[in-house]
């Protein structure tokens, strides 16, 4: 009858809690389906804030280019000032030129024509005017000396014209040098006319790509701010669900110490009819008179002292177990050594911590002294453990995206204990676990703090 009392209460205990277990699975199916779309959100949020990075760096080249640019542009300016200078120079001493060439030109036509005309003379005359010329001298010697000055005029006209022709030949080279200056000038002015227009037109391409990447900005901003907003407001849903957890977690703790009180009452019992027994026992030892009856007696003496031991293990871990928790806790050690915080708490909304080791399978140790109310695996977000740190109820840590967990539900845990390793998300980063920290105040609805590292 006993036996049938145990065994009924048993399949009701089961009955209440696999409801219990299937309303967490609700919770938790929530509660991933919303981390999920938290993550996306997050990656997103991220991939709009690295194109507005890209974005405000084009910017900032294009700027440089269009500084660049104007500084060409000026160059090549004052380079066209400085080349048309140079040709109205030229053009200048081109024209002194003509000036000192049309000089010469008069010079040299006036004096050919005096010596043609003397030489036609002397011709035409047949020297008669240069013997005459000479015979009205009144002795030889100034025949000779009046000789002498005429052969000296005749060879100063004849050099001077030589002279000129010289002249003549240099201005027309300087001439030719000047032209073949100045039309390589107006080639070169053509060709700057030309650099300057290309510059002119890459100018206008860069300050259109530049009203382009600010209307591209504006709009990537928009979207940050929306996506912003979304993920907020998502916290805010894992955060509710997270309460219903606790909720729902408090109850089955509840059932827990409950089931944890009839267990104890059923060791005692049991303990009591072990006693029983073994008096019993002791008093067939007494009367048994063969070494049979001896040694079955002595093989069920090792059974029920095998069983005591067992039993005193049994609450030796319960009473660990089922310890006080201490009423202060003190500051919180980081989960992760040697680990570095990649998204503190409150950034854009965030309630937890994320935390990345420097490889993938990295240790993740208990914050603080507490015990293990639950364990949750999913598919998506790995494994959940949450670990409450004083028996009022106020205070917890939850640590989610592990993998490989070293404790288990209703365990005692102290300071910096191994609880398990870090890649249990396929979703997300492999050496990455999220950190949050609940307080529970007196209306029973928690809120979420920073870790304080």
């Amino acid at each position: 009858m006993m036996k049938k009392t145990l065994l009924l209460t048993l399949l009701l205990v089961s009955g209440a809690f696999a409801q219990s277990n299937q309303q967490l699975q609700n919770l938790e199916e929530k509660l991933r389906q919303a981390r999920i779309i938290r993550e996306q959100q997050q990656r997103r949020l991220d991939d709009l804030k690295l194109g507005l990075q890209a974005l405000s760096i084009q910017e900032q080249t294009a700027l440089g280019t269009l500084g660049d640019v104007n500084s060409r542009l000026q160059k090549l300016e004052k380079e066209r000032q400085s080349v048309e200078k140079d040709i109205d120079f030229k053009k200048a001493q081109i024209a002194n030129l003509d000036s000192q060439l049309e000089v010469t030109d008069a010079r040299n036509a006036r004096l050919t024509t005096q010596v043609q005309t003397m030489m036609v003379t002397l011709y035409r005359e047949k020297s008669n005017l240069y013997i005459e010329l000479l015979g009205q001298e009144k002795n030889f010697y100034d025949v000779l000396i009046r000789r002498h000055y005429l052969d000296i005029l005749s060879k100063q006209d004849l050099s001077v014209i030589e002279d000129l022709k010289k002249t003549k030949k240099q201005l027309a080279d300087q001439k030719a040098q000047l032209a073949k200056l100045s039309a390589e000038l107006n080639t070169l002015q053509a060709d700057l006319i030309k650099k300057l227009d290309a510059v002119k037109a890459e100018k206008a391409k860069q300050q259109q790509a530049i009203r382009a990447l600010k209307q591209t900005k504006a709009g990537q901003q928009a979207l940050v701010y929306q996506t912003s907003e979304a993920a907020v407001q998502t916290q805010q849903d894992i955060a509710n669900i997270f309460n219903s957890i606790l909720n729902e977690r408090a109850r089955i703790e509840a059932e827990r110490r409950r089931r944890a009180e009839e267990e104890r009452l059923r060791r005692e019992a049991e303990q009591r009819r072990l006693a029983e027994q073994k008096a019993r026992l002791a008093q067939q030892q007494k009367l048994a008179r063969i070494k049979a009856e001896q040694d079955r007696i002595k093989k069920e003496q090792a059974a029920i002292q095998a069983r005591e031991t067992q039993l005193k293990q049994q609450a030796a871990v319960s009473a660990k177990n089922n310890a006080p928790l201490p009423t202060s806790v003190g500051a919180l050690t980081f989960p992760l050594k040697g680990g570095r915080i990649v998204v503190p708490y409150g950034r854009n909304g965030q309630l937890s911590t994320s935390i990345a080791g420097g490889q993938a399978n990295s240790p993740v140790v208990a914050a603080a002294e507490g015990r293990v109310i639950s364990i949750t695996v999913n598919p998506n977000l790995g494994t959940l453990i949450m670990i409450a740190h004083n028996d009022a109820g106020t205070l917890y840590t939850i640590y989610s995206g592990l993998q490989s967990p070293t404790v288990r539900a209703d365990q005692r845990v102290s300071r910096g204990q191994l609880i398990g390793y870090t890649g249990g998300s396929p979703v997300s980063d492999p050496n990455t676990f999220d950190f949050w920290v609940a307080v529970q105040n007196g209306s029973g609805k928690p809120s979420y703090i920073s870790p304080g590292f």
